[in-house]
This record gives structure tokens, C-alpha cells and sequence, in this order.
């Protein structure tokens, strides 16, 4: 990453990883500190002051809405740029929040594929999530 990144600006790491820069001091040369840990600055893809600027297509979200006097809160996964720009611009309008931010790369590092078992759909009562459960531990 040839830019100066500042303190307080957010970064983005080609694994996914997204964390928030504490100091703008480099460690070896190569190391930038952030809130959960040191980040490589070769990993580093993006970084940005706003947090909506990290987001790409097929990232989940979770998202709160303000409406009607009530926090209505759902997590939903970027399909296309469209989606992308009309979330991002509602976010700079302020009609909707980000809780949290799964990244794709994080996703796919992180998830088990089911594949030749037969498994079916559990609602536990959590607002868009369903819970996978193999038929015979039902």
C-alpha cells in the first residue's frame, strides 16, 4: 500500500479483514497498528474514513433501520453494484446503520459447504437466519 493511511481511517486486507487504524506509526516498516491487531501493509487493498467505502459485492450486512419510531435491524448479502449504491447512499442519508460487516473473503474463508448429506432448514426464531441441522440429529 503506497498511500499514507491516516489514524482513524479504516482498511480493508486482500483475506477480508477490516479494522480500524490506531496509529499511523509503522512497525519494521511494515506493519500498521490497528484495534485488534498489527496488519501487514501489503495486505492492505483499500482504506478509507468511511466505513461504506470498504464494502463490496457479496459482503453481508447487517444493517438497522430507522422507521416509524422503531430500530428494525436484518442482515442482508450485496448482490449487485445497484444494491450496492442504494445501500450506500441510504447509509449517507442516515436511513440506515451498519452493525457489522461479514466480508466475502471471510465468508468463504470461514464457511462448511455441505455436500452428500441430507440437511434440513431449522428456524431458531432470529430474524433471517436459518441453522442447518443434519436429519438425524432432529
Amino acid at each position: 500500500m503506497k498511500d499514507v493511511i491516516e489514524a482513524g481511517e479504516y482498511v480493508r486486507t486482500e483475506n477480508g479483514k477490516i479494522d480500524k487504524v490506531v496509529s499511523r506509526n509503522y512497525y519494521i516498516g511494515e506493519y500498521i497498528e490497528a484495534e485488534k491487531s498489527f496488519i501487514f501493509c501489503k495486505n492492505i487493498v483499500k482504506h478509507s474514513k468511511q466505513l461504506i467505502d470498504l464494502i463490496e459485492i457479496g459482503d453481508i450486512l447487517e444493517l438497522r433501520e430507522y422507521a416509524d419510531y422503531f430500530k428494525k435491524s436484518e442482515k442482508i448479502g450485496i448482490s449487485d453494484i445497484d444494491m450496492l449504491s442504494d445501500i450506500k447512499q441510504a447509509i449517507r442519508d442516515k436511513k440506515i446503520e451498519v452493525l457489522s460487516v461479514l466480508t466475502k473473503e471471510r465468508y468463504r474463508a470461514n464457511r462448511y459447504k455441505v455436500e452428500g448429506e441430507k440437511w434440513k432448514d431449522i428456524n431458531y426464531g432470529y430474524e433471517n437466519i436459518i441453522y442447518l441441522k443434519k436429519e438425524n440429529e432432529i
